[in-house]
């Protein structure tokens, strides 16, 4: 219990410092974005691999005056070669899997020409193999890097914890809005008669 309650006070502290001091410094970004990409790695069970495709779709918002955003992620992945075998038709079973996940991102550097990002998601997921359909929880950490504001590439683990393929996935896409805000002529002006003013006084 108390290391619970150790574990989301630290949680706690984290969020306060990503949510308000931390915020310094940041550059202004626009409040929402679209990301389109592709990617590839491997599908995994019990130790086996075989490569893995994906397509992604993500809406994220920018929290203002803060290191964070929100989404919601969309997937199709699937492995190329199969891992599980069916003796009785003789032939290995491939996997598809789609997946919904709202998603969370810490963000250094965000509005800059390179900036970095950690963070992941938990939702749903559903899997075909061979005809046979179910659902589950999924879980997803990642980590990446994104080029001026439009080329993000995005390593992620998708843990399908009642499926049968786990998916580590290396991808690449490109972001539609987002990207730091232009200041306008008249809140530029204001600001520099604020700041003239200030030194002034």
């Amino acid at each position: 219990m108390k290391k619970n309650n150790y574990f989301f006070s630290m949680l706690a502290l984290f969020l306060a410092f990503g949510t308000a001091g931390l915020a310094q410094g940041q550059e202004p970004v626009r409040s929402v974005e679209f990301e389109i990409g592709f990617g590839s790695g491997a599908a995994i069970w019990l130790g086996k691999s075989c490569a893995s495709f994906e397509f992604k779709m993500e809406l994220r918002c920018n929290l203002p005056q803060s290191h964070w955003d929100l989404g919601m992620y969309f997937a199709a992945a699937g492995s190329g070669d199969g891992i599980l075998y069916d003796k009785a038709n003789d032939l290995y079973l491939i996997e598809n899997t789609t997946y919904m996940l709202p998603v969370i991102d810490y963000n250094w550097r965000r509005g800059k020409k390179i900036s970095y990002f950690v963070g992941g998601g938990m939702g749903m997921y559903t899997s075909n193999i061979d005809d046979d359909i179910d659902a589950g929880l999924g879980i997803m950490p990642r980590a990446g890097v994104e080029f001026f504001n439009r080329l993000r590439l995005t390593a992620d683990y998708k843990w399908n914890i009642q499926g049968s393929y786990n998916y580590l996935n290396f991808s690449a896409g490109f972001v539609f809005g987002g990207g730091k805000k232009k200041v306008t002529e008249h809140k530029q002006s204001h600001k520099q008669f604020k700041e003239h003013e200030k030194a002034r006084n």
